[in-house]
C-alpha cells in the first residue's frame, strides 16, 4: 500500500512539475532587421522587416508590428511575418514585433535613428563606407553585369602590384552572397559575371538602379524610386555579406553599352581607415562557453584587440566602457591588468544591479611588472541560487536614448580621451549582446 501512494504522488509531483515546465512559456520572435541596433540611416528610407514567431500555447496567437518616432507610436500593423515602413523624417525610432498568445506577451525591438547628416555621408566616397555612384546609373536598362578585382602586392624584390579576379559566392543558398573566391588575374574564364536589374518594381513603384554601397562587412544595393507611391525614396536590398579589406585597393567593371560608351564601366575603390582590417582596435567580451550552474561563479571578459598599440599612437589617457548584464547574477570581483606598456594604469569601477562602469587612466610614472595583456578587464559573477532562467545576456552597453541613462550606474557610452582632454574617435566597440547559459556545468 505504501509504495502505491509513493508512486502516485510520485506522479502527480512528475505531472505538476511538467505543467511548470512546458506550460507558460512565452512566445519566441526571431526578426530578421534591415537595419541593426543603432544604427543610423538617411530620411526618405524604406525599410522591410520580417520575423518568425515561436509559440509553445495552443491558444490563438496575435502577432504585431509597431515603430515609435522619438518615443511616439506612429504606425502599427497586425501581421504574422513582415512589415514595410517608410522613414520620413530624421529622428529616434523603435520597430518593434509583439507576440501575445493569451498568457505571456514578448517583445523583441530595434532601435535605430535618422538624420541628415546621414543624407549627406551618403553623397560622399571617402572612410570606411564607400559610395559607388554615378548619375547614368539612372539611364542604364536592362541587366547590368558585375566583375570585382583586388590588387596586391607580389612577393618579390620589386613589390610589383597584380591584380585578382574575384567571384562572389552564396555558399548557404539564401540569394545574399556570404564568400569570395580568389582567382588569378589571367583566368579571366573563370570569372563569373553577376546579374543585377536596372529597373524592378516592389510596393507598386518602379525603382531604378542608383548605386552600391561598400562596407568591410557587406555589400548593399540601392534603387531610387522613379515613379509610383515611393518616388524619390531609396530602397536598399542586402547584396553581399561579405566586403572589403581596409586599406587596399579595389576595382568593379560593369558590362553595359550606355556605361561603357561613356567611361563609366570602370572604378577604382578603397575603404580608408587609419589601421588595416587586420589591425582593427576593437573591444568585445569573452563568456563561457559551457553552461554554468546555479551558485557558481564564472568569468566575463572585456578584451581590447590591438587597442593598445592605437591607444598609444593617438596619446590616449582615459578609457570608459560599461557592461550590461540580466537579472540573475550578481557581480563578484573586477580584476584590471597591465593594459598598456609604459604607462602607470589606474583603474576602477562602479557597479548596480544590472550594469558596471569600467575606468582606466594612463600616466606617465613606472610602469606595472606584470606582463601586458589585451585584457581590459576581468568580471567575476555568481549565478544566484534562486535564477530560473536558461541564460543570461550580456553586452557592452551602448544607449541611443537619454532618458535612458538612469538605469546605468555611469554614462553607458565609450569615453575615450587624449592627454588634452579631446574625444578620440577610431576605436571599435563590439555591442553585440552574447548569453552565458545557464543550467549543469560541464
Amino acid at each position: 500500500m505504501k509504495v502505491k501512494l509513493f508512486l502516485l504522488l510520485l506522479l502527480v509531483s512528475l505531472v505538476l512539475s511538467g505543467c511548470f515546465i512546458f506550460k507558460n512559456r512565452a512566445p519566441i520572435i526571431s526578426l530578421t532587421s534591415p537595419v541593426s541596433e543603432g544604427e543610423e540611416i538617411a530620411p526618405k528610407t524604406l525599410l522591410t522587416f520580417k520575423w518568425v514567431v515561436e509559440d509553445f500555447e495552443q491558444d490563438a496567437l496575435n502577432v504585431s508590428f509597431v515603430l515609435e518616432k522619438d518615443g511616439v507610436e506612429i504606425f502599427s500593423e497586425t501581421s504574422k511575418s513582415e512589415a514595410t515602413v517608410v522613414i520620413e523624417d530624421e529622428g529616434h525610432y523603435v520597430a518593434k514585433v509583439i507576440a501575445d498568445d493569451g498568457k505571456n506577451e514578448s517583445i523583441k525591438e530595434v532601435s535605430f535613428k535618422a538624420t541628415n547628416l546621414k543624407r549627406e555621408l551618403y553623397n560622399s566616397s571617402s572612410g570606411i563606407v564607400y559610395i559607388d555612384h554615378n548619375d547614368l546609373f539612372l539611364e542604364t536598362e536592362g541587366n547590368i553585369y558585375v566583375r570585382f578585382y583586388k590588387q596586391y602586392v607580389s612577393e618579390t624584390d620589386e613589390a610589383t602590384y597584380e591584380r585578382l579576379r574575384l567571384n562572389l559566392l552564396d555558399e548557404d543558398e539564401d540569394g545574399v552572397f556570404d564568400a569570395w573566391e580568389e582567382l588569378p588575374g589571367n583566368r579571366s574564364d573563370l570569372q563569373n559575371w553577376i546579374s543585377i536589374p536596372a529597373t524592378s518594381n516592389y510596393y507598386s513603384t518602379d525603382w531604378q538602379f542608383y548605386r552600391f554601397i561598400y562596407y568591410e562587412d557587406k555589400i548593399d544595393l540601392v534603387y531610387l524610386g522613379v515613379s509610383g507611391p515611393y518616388a524619390n525614396y531609396t530602397l536598399t536590398m542586402d547584396f553581399a555579406n561579405v566586403g572589403f579589406d581596409l586599406n587596399v585597393q579595389y576595382a568593379r567593371y560593369f558590362d553595359n553599352d550606355l556605361l561603357v560608351a561613356h567611361d563609366a564601366a570602370y572604378k577604382d575603390f578603397t575603404l580608408r581607415e587609419r589601421y588595416d582590417s587586420d589591425e582593427i582596435p576593437l573591444f568585445k567580451l569573452e563568456t563561457p562557453e559551457t553552461p554554468v550552474a546555479t551558485g557558481d561563479t564564472f568569468t566575463v571578459v572585456v578584451k581590447g584587440e590591438n587597442i593598445p598599440d592605437f591607444a598609444k599612437l593617438y596619446d590616449t589617457r582615459y578609457m570608459q566602457l560599461t557592461l550590461w548584464h540580466g537579472e540573475g547574477v550578481t557581480l563578484e570581483n573586477v580584476e584590471f591588468g597591465n593594459f598598456m606598456e609604459g604607462y602607470k594604469d589606474i583603474s576602477g569601477f562602479n557597479s548596480n544591479e544590472e550594469t558596471v562602469a569600467l575606468y582606466k587612466g594612463f600616466i606617465t610614472g613606472e610602469d606595472e611588472t606584470e606582463a601586458v595583456s589585451e585584457t581590459f578587464a576581468t568580471l567575476t559573477f555568481r549565478v544566484n541560487e534562486d535564477f530560473t532562467g536558461e541564460s543570461v545576456e550580456f553586452a557592452l552597453a551602448y544607449e541611443g536614448w537619454w532618458d535612458g541613462y538612469s538605469d546605468y550606474v555611469d554614462l553607458p557610452n565609450p569615453i575615450f580621451k587624449d592627454s588634452e582632454n579631446k574625444a578620440l574617435d577610431g576605436f571599435r566597440v563590439d555591442h553585440a549582446s552574447k548569453l552565458v547559459e545557464i543550467g549543469i556545468a560541464e
